[in-house]
């Protein structure tokens, strides 16, 4: 098997001084504020905000600029029938008490409580249209029956 490196793109980094944006924005006027709000929308708090460098720079290698999107060519997001299998049993032995486990039974239940509601429904729409059809083929033996034809 050959081996598996990935090609990762080279990127050079140029970091603005923040400490100088954020002095500049905090000399800005309340009204010039609220129309910088007012055109450009809320952009100031990003300032604020601490960014881990690195995280951007290993989340830049997986950006698919065709798509637009990020792409994770090598992971798996779904489950193998091994770890399906020891899930399954955690959640039998008790092992695995989750706030979404319920929230699925719960869900679970008003299915089924809502499958069983639907099939009676069907089952008395059914026996409804049986009732309609048996009268109205009485009606149309009575008219015919009632019917006297003229004799010539």
């Amino acid at each position: 098997m050959g081996s598996r490196i990935k090609n990762t793109l080279p990127l050079k980094l140029k970091l603005p001084r923040m400490d100088t944006l954020v002095t500049l924005s905090s000399k800005i006027t309340p009204r010039k504020k609220n129309n910088f709000i007012c055109r450009y929308g809320r952009i100031q708090d990003f300032l604020t905000i601490p960014v881990d460098v690195l995280a951007l720079v290993a989340s830049s290698q997986y950006y698919d600029p065709l798509l637009r999107c990020f792409t994770f060519r090598d992971i798996r997001l779904t489950l193998t029938i091994e770890e399906h299998d020891r899930s399954s049993t955690e959640k039998e032995g008790g092992d695995n008490h989750c706030w979404f486990e319920l929230v699925t039974r719960e869900k679970k239940a008003l299915r089924d409580e809502f499958d069983l509601e639907i099939q009676n429904l069907e089952l008395s729409l059914c026996e409804a249209n049986a009732k309609v059809e048996v009268e109205r083929h009485l009606k149309e033996e009575a008219i015919r029956v009632s019917y006297i034809t003229p004799q010539v």
